[in-house]
């Protein structure tokens, strides 16, 4: 599959993949960029480099905001295929 991730995505939904092969290509691609992030983010001596990026320069991240998005996302996505799959 070439594409952006996006593309990719679109894709399957298209061909009406079932979800279990996409949601395969979702969990292999978020652990390339879990690696990607740590590579960049987590120095030799085992410290997380923190993001100024983020909202509030210099702080760490709210991990539980993070998940209930992730959560939320998840079923969206599901329900979507549940729905073109029909």
């Amino acid at each position: 599959m070439s594409g952006t991730i996006q593309q990719q995505i679109k894709q399957l939904l298209n061909n009406k993949v079932d979800y279990t092969q996409l949601g395969n290509y979702v969990d292999r691609q978020i652990s390339i960029d879990v690696k990607k992030w740590m590579d960049q983010n987590i120095n030799s001596a085992g410290s997380v480099v923190i993001d100024t990026s983020l909202t509030v320069s210099g702080a760490a991240a709210e991990a539980e905001a993070t998940g209930n998005r992730i959560q939320t996302l998840t079923t969206q996505t599901q329900n979507q295929i549940q729905a073109l799959n029909t």
